[in-house]
């Protein structure tokens, strides 16, 4: 999938706002080294459209030592790159106010998951708070791609209202988010997260131990809202976003 999209994207740093984390993880070395391993493997690559730094790093709680991390590699791969593609990197639910570091990027890169970690159950109060974050971003006067947003979903479970875990669930919450993003017209992308069920630890937010926000289970077997996407997606023209 990754191949598929162009994206390259492969390192988080955080550690809350107890210690910042660029002044306490060397790792800014060894981030330089593997993306210019990165741009000299994959720079003929003909679906590479955009490079991405890292995904849901933390630069909310230090934003200027997040700015002066990001922005050399930023400018790195500028200059590394013979097509100088354009660069991102990925951010994660944060205050994003505080973030001075997203807005700088060629394409503003969001991970947004308002209606179901922020705003639980609650579309309609989550449509209003998403609003109100691309009222921000509108400002910003980027591309904005909302690259992760989802539900988790069992698969066959139904019920005579949409709540969380159900199918039905899951078609209204992309419903609700894919109506706010086609009314900005600086928004050029969607990527549900995600394209299906995966293994992961157990804990009280993994049913079975899965992410089930597929819209696909593990076996491949199309949920509710694997219908509703190849029916929204049908209906784009070739200058859609």
């Amino acid at each position: 999938m990754v191949g598929a999209t162009g994206v390259r994207y492969y390192l988080g740093i955080g550690a809350g706002a107890a210690c910042d984390p660029y002044k306490t993880f060397p790792l800014k070395a060894y981030h330089s080294a593997v993306l210019r391993a990165m741009i000299d493997r994959d720079k003929n690559h003909p679906c590479v459209v955009l490079w991405s730094l890292g995904n849901e790093p933390d630069t909310e709680h230090f934003p200027q030592s997040a700015y002066d991390y990001w922005r050399p590699l930023y400018e790195q791969a500028h200059t590394q790159d013979p097509q100088d593609r354009p660069v991102t990197m990925v951010c994660c639910q944060n205050d994003y106010t505080r973030d001075t570091t997203t807005r700088t990027m060629d394409v503003v890169c969001i991970n947004r998951y308002y209606g179901w970690y922020n705003l639980s159950g609650d579309l309609e109060n989550a449509a209003y708070a998403f609003q109100q974050e691309l009222d921000f971003w509108a400002g910003i006067d980027k591309p904005l791609v909302l690259s992760e947003y989802g539900a988790d979903t069992v698969a066959g479970l139904h019920g005579p209202a949409p709540e969380m875990f159900t199918e039905e669930f899951q078609v209204e919450y992309y419903k609700t988010i894919n109506a706010c993003l086609d009314s900005r017209p600086f928004v050029v992308g969607e990527w549900p997260w995600n394209f299906a069920d995966f293994s992961t630890q157990q804990g009280p937010m993994r049913v079975g131990s899965c992410n089930r926000k597929g819209l696909f289970t593990r076996e491949r077997t199309p949920k509710l809202a694997a219908h509703y996407f190849k029916d929204r997606w049908a209906k784009k023209q070739p200058n859609d976003r």
